[in-house]
């Protein structure tokens, strides 16, 4: 009796330790799991904030471009009214020359006149003290007719001489005049041209400033975006980083071996393979093979080997909707951007198990299977060990 309560006893506390260790071991996979869930939701924020970012880099490169544009357009027209100015002052240095030359032709015409109106005022003063008889007295005076003819002539010259002086006068007068009003007319008119030129190069000068002002600001606003930006994309790396070491980590299931099927039967397309290329926005490593092709959206996607369902998880950005198998000897396969998840954490599925849908979800530019290989954790070309 007391043997068998020992051996009763002793397998109790097997079935304890037992039961004790595989609590532990799903309570483990529970931790990783939340983990993961956790480092998923944290990288799907993140993408909302990039993708926030990247809207505003978008924006604030459209307000640069506008604002170069605007500055170089205000540059070249302030430019060109520039020259235009410097020409007005150059037609107005000329046309105060001009202006030089022709006062002293007036200054000279003016001195003739003085001259010759004085001339005329001696002459009247001349004729009036002289004018003691009349012209009649003057011409009965003679002593002979010839003498009476060539007086009469004299007489005749002297009144149209004095007819022409007044003529003369008269039309240097208006000449003066008229010189003056000219050129006092254009002067005003360079003045008028330039007054104008000169606010609208004001008004540029200020509308470059402005312009030069708005570009100074965007270009610093893009630089303190760019680096939010940055942080962001850091930020999410890091979080990715926290998926891949846990995708790491070693499992207990034993290598199922054999080979790896294709996983979207009937669509061998590939989109964008394995290595480096521009991704969201980032020049970066594409860690397997997008699978595409018309009217695959909604086509069944299947384990590729089988395994153990490790991961099923709905996401918005990322990999959107996508599922890891677990294929044991640190073997792993993902298939993510699926509109349709038809599996659950800790199933088995065989090798050709439809396990979701193709879709476009998370950060996609359209219908396709995002699928990876990893073995430790170390991404793969898929093609290098799948069979089409």
């Amino acid at each position: 009796m007391k043997k068998f309560l020992k051996r009763a006893f002793s397998l109790l506390m097997i079935c304890v330790l037992v039961i004790t260790a595989v609590s532990f071991m799903a309570s483990a996979e529970d931790s990783i799991q939340e983990q993961i869930q956790d480092a998923t939701a944290a990288i799907a924020e993140l993408n909302a904030k990039k993708q926030e970012l990247e809207n505003k880099l978008a924006k604030i490169e459209d307000e640069i471009e506008l604002a170069k544009a605007k500055k170089e357009s205000y540059a070249e027209r302030k430019q060109i009214v520039e020259e235009q100015l410097n020409l007005l002052n150059t037609s107005i240095e000329l046309k105060n020359t001009e202006i030089a030359a022709k006062q002293a032709e007036i200054d000279e015409n003016q001195r003739k006149y003085d001259a010759t109106y004085s001339l005329f005022k001696d002459r009247l003063v001349a004729v009036y003290k002289n004018n003691t008889a009349t012209n009649l007295s003057v011409l009965l005076g003679c002593n002979t007719f010839s003498e009476f003819l060539v007086t009469a002539d004299n007489l005749a010259a002297i009144s149209e001489h004095d007819k022409q002086m007044m003529h003369d006068l008269f039309l240097i007068g208006c000449d003066l005049t008229d010189a003056r009003t000219y050129l006092e007319t254009e002067l005003a008119s360079l003045e008028e041209d330039k007054q104008t030129q000169q606010e609208l190069y004001n008004e540029l000068a200020a509308l470059y400033q402005e312009a030069d002002w708005q570009l100074s600001s965007a270009e610093a606003m893009q630089t303190a975006t760019e680096e939010d930006y940055a942080a962001i994309i850091a930020e999410r790396e890091r979080q990715e980083a926290i998926i891949d070491e846990l995708m790491a980590q070693a499992s207990d299931l034993p290598y199922v071996g054999g080979y790896y099927a294709w996983p979207v039967p009937g669509y061998k397309y590939i989109s964008s393979g394995f290595g480096y290329r521009w991704l969201f926005g980032v020049y970066k490593f594409h860690g397997g093979i997008d699978i595409a092709g018309s009217g695959i959206y909604g086509k069944n996607i299947v384990a590729s080997n089988t395994g153990q369902v490790t991961t099923a998880y709905y996401g918005t950005t990322g990999y959107g909707h996508y599922v890891i198998i677990d294929h044991g000897g640190g073997y792993k396969t993902l298939y993510g951007h699926m509109s349709a998840i038809y599996v659950t954490v800790g199933q088995w599925v065989a090798q050709g198990t439809p396990i979701g849908a193709v879709g476009s979800t998370g950060n996609s530019t359209g219908p396709h299977c995002h699928f990876e290989i990893r073995i430790n954790g170390e991404r793969t070309n898929p093609l290098d060990l799948v069979v089409r």
